[in-house]
């Protein structure tokens, strides 16, 4: 059989130092949470569940640092097609620790369905295999190999409908993370175009040439989403254990140097006109506010939350100045009583090419700090993402829905919190 020797250099991705020693510094930050879990829980006090979200706990957070470590190294050496599949292993290990810490009777099934494959595993690789099998074991192994009904885990995509809402957004994650690895997997014909590019020769022909590196892939972003995997990781894994919390300080750090600021506060009247016309043409995009008034009450409001990515306001997030009048309208509207003293949440939208990081979340959160007493917001009737964020942060959806003046086909509803 012949070789090919490529004995050509490879060049060097353009990652940031900045970048690459901060997704150094998140692994490690990651594996002294894992060393706090693994040594910290009394197993034999823990019920069955309690140990099995444990034992996943631990696992997929070892594999996400030393599967986040590869991918680093891959990428800084532009061998980025591979790193492409190691983020979708990350990407499921990410979106199996939401499931099972926030599903742990689903988690103890699993653990069984998956003790099943593991001797399935161990009986097709064959008789050397299955004379390792330690003696307590062989029972149940045999008893393996006379039933193949048994159970199969959980399908991924389930758990990624279960964890992340709307289902649009679960969507735009599904294949970005999942399907675009899967090319490589599989070598399908989309990894075919990506390796061949056609060429016109001087004799006007079309010719086939062989791309060692892809084009299609940007290092700095691939970094990006291995970092953040390890992040959002982390986050579960404070969540679910109790752990001080560093997840905001980090996710901030990430935006600022891959381009996206942290987020800034500042009052309407402090907007700049590139500012304020930028975030009127969001909102105009998003077609969920009346723009006669969101002209006439943007510089008014009390706060404005951003989010920029090159400069440019990408999401926004909006404490309304109060109108009395207003709010009484809202009231006969909905038949639930505001009081008249009660601002709003509004404004609330991101750019559709940034949707899917939080980004909404975020300056809603910003909004919302620090701030007492009541407070309410209205958002469109299946509007689903507003209405998750809505949800998650105590507000509750009360009284009638009504009929939008400017659209008529649009049903809006009252939220209070």
């Amino acid at each position: 059989m012949a070789v090919i020797a490529d004995d050509r250099d490879y060049p060097l991705a353009k990652v940031s130092q900045e970048l690459s020693d901060f997704a150094a510094a998140s692994r490690n930050a990651l594996g002294n949470r894992i060393n706090q879990i693994f040594q910290g829980v009394d197993l034999n006090a823990a019920d069955d569940a309690g140990r099995i979200v444990w034992q996943f706990s631990v696992t997929l957070a070892t594999l996400t640092r030393d599967i986040a470590e590869s991918a680093h190294q891959l990428i800084l050496h532009d061998q980025l097609r591979a790193a492409a599949i190691l983020d979708r292993c990350l990407f499921e290990y990410w979106v199996r620790l939401e499931y099972y810490q926030s599903h742990p009777q689903e988690a103890i099934k699993d653990h069984d369905a998956m003790d099943n494959q593991a001797r399935r595993f161990a009986m097709l690789l064959g008789p050397k295999s299955r004379a390792a099998i330690k003696p307590d074991e062989r029972e149940a192994f045999e008893k393996f190999m006379e039933d193949y009904a048994k159970p199969k885990a959980r399908n991924f995509r389930d758990m990624l409908d279960a964890v992340v809402k709307p289902k649009e957004i679960a969507d735009e994650l599904y294949a970005r993370h999942f399907v675009l690895g899967s090319v490589y997997v599989h070598g399908n014909e989309v990894a075919t175009q990506d390796v061949f590019t056609g060429e016109i020769g001087e004799d006007g022909r079309r010719q086939l040439a062989m791309n060692w590196t892809t084009s299609r892939l940007d290092a700095t972003g691939l970094l990006a989403a291995v970092t953040r995997h390890v992040i959002y990781t982390l986050a579960r894994l404070e969540a679910g254990w109790n752990l001080p919390r560093t997840f905001d300080r980090l996710e901030a750090e990430l935006h600022r140097i891959t381009g996206v600021s942290t987020i800034e506060v500042k009052k309407g009247s402090e907007l700049s006109d590139v500012d304020r016309q930028r975030i009127l043409a969001l909102l105009e995009q998003g077609q969920e506010v009346n723009m006669r008034s969101a002209r006439r009450e943007l510089p008014e409001c009390q706060k404005v939350a951003m989010v920029r990515a090159g400069g440019q306001v990408v999401s926004v997030a909006a404490l309304k100045q109060v109108r009395k009048d207003y709010n009484e309208s809202i009231s006969g509207k909905s038949g639930h009583a505001l009081l008249a003293d009660t601002p709003e949440l509004g404004y609330v939208v991101t750019d559709p090419d940034y949707r899917g990081r939080r980004y909404g979340r975020a300056v809603c959160d910003a909004i919302l700090r620090d701030l007492k007493g009541p407070i309410f917001a209205t958002a469109r009737v299946g509007n689903e993402s507003m209405a998750h964020i809505l949800e998650d942060r105590d507000f509750a959806h009360v009284g009638n829905t009504w009929e939008s003046e400017e659209r008529n086909d649009v049903n809006l509803g009252l939220w209070v919190r």
